[in-house]
């Protein structure tokens, strides 16, 4: 299955976690992904997410413009 951040091929409340490690600076539209990793989540689903420092990594500024 193929599928994006804001369009995963799963139907709703198919999981009961979801996790964004470093990814979100990536998307242009990082709510996007929030909303349809919500969607994906059972009732009461624990959706987690982590991303690093922006003073940490200076090399990300590179890939992901504003950062």
């Amino acid at each position: 299955m193929r599928g994006t951040a804001a369009a995963l091929p799963f139907a709703e409340g198919s999981f009961d976690a979801v996790t964004g490690l470093n990814v979100l600076y990536f998307l242009e539209r990082p709510a996007e992904a929030i909303a349809e990793a919500w969607r994906v989540l059972r009732a009461g689903g624990t959706f987690v997410a982590c991303t690093q420092m922006r003073d940490n990594d200076p090399e990300l500024r590179e890939v992901a413009p504003g950062w």
